[in-house]
């Protein structure tokens, strides 16, 4: 699946239980690493299609993106230094549908083209408080 631009995209659908449809779809996807102002950042999005009867919302704070070398070394997190939603909320009301953007920095120079993969930790939640957590691999570059 590809996500907007055709950047590589992981889909996911969220059930109440194992009978249940989907209430929530949710598409994640990257650009991958680039370098701005000799800084390596990375772009992610995640565009939540909410069927069901209750909001669902993404926390910034919890999402986690890690950062290896093609040999497979880890670096240190990335940052979260932007957070782009439509309306400034992070909440998806019933039979709606927000995209989200995600913009984090490395905190090492490196050159994007060293970077092997990423893996992006996410949280989705209910207003009921259940909690959906998932780890998706991004590839390095789009």
């Amino acid at each position: 699946m590809s996500g907007p631009g055709g950047q590589p995209a992981a889909s996911y659908e969220i059930r109440g239980g194992p009978d249940r449809d989907p209430h929530v779809d949710v598409n994640v996807w990257s650009t991958g690493a680039f370098e701005k102002d000799d800084r390596t950042f990375t772009h992610v999005a995640f565009e939540v299609r909410n069927t069901g009867e209750e909001g669902v919302s993404i926390d910034p704070r919890q999402l986690r993106l890690d950062a290896y070398l093609e040999n497979g070394q880890q670096l240190p997190p990335a940052h979260l230094v932007q957070a782009m939603a439509p309306g400034s909320t992070m909440m998806v009301a019933p039979r709606e549908a927000s995209t989200f953007r995600f913009v984090f920095q490395l905190p090492i120079e490196i050159e994007p083209d060293r970077i092997g993969s990423f893996r992006l930790r996410w949280e989705l939640d209910h207003e009921r408080g259940q909690r959906y957590r998932a780890v998706h691999r991004l590839p390095p570059r789009s």
